[in-house]
């Protein structure tokens, strides 16, 4: 990030790298507390979400610290609760942007996302009507 950001031109002061990790909704309350704290009464004006984990070849699946299917987990839950609890930062802000990038395993209606396989299919969610760390057939 800091050589990404130096290349482009953004002086340091600009913006702080912090860690976060979307497999812990733990951690996504903790940032957006540290978050808030530093914004005070500032506005947050640009948030990009930019995390995937898909993993199909793996032979048993891996879960989050919440007990959630990874890739659930990661790219969808930890995103949408982290867009939630930062949304009143975002609308404080004046002209403030979210962005949720998609990769390719998330559309299969797209050449390319027909291209990866297996294909991403999370069907009708009917794995989370088990709840956290259940395994349905499919």
């Amino acid at each position: 990030m800091h050589a990404a950001a130096e290349k482009a031109g953004v002086a340091s002061t600009d913006y702080a790298a912090v860690e976060l990790q979307l497999a812990s909704l733990q951690s996504v309350k903790d940032l957006s507390k540290d978050l808030k704290a530093a914004l005070g009464q500032r506005g947050l004006d640009r948030l990009v979400c930019n995390a995937a984990v898909y993993l199909p070849t793996d032979p048993k699946p891996r879960f989050t610290d919440d007990g959630f299917e990874m890739s659930l987990g990661v790219n969808h839950l930890g995103h949408f609760l982290l867009v939630q609890l930062l949304l009143p930062q975002l609308q404080r802000a004046k002209d403030s942007r979210c962005c949720i990038v998609g990769s390719v395993t998330g559309n299969k209606n797209t050449v390319a996302g027909s291209l990866v396989k297996p294909v991403a299919d999370v069907g009708e969610l009917e794995g989370l009507a088990s709840g956290p760390g259940e395994v349905s057939s499919p």
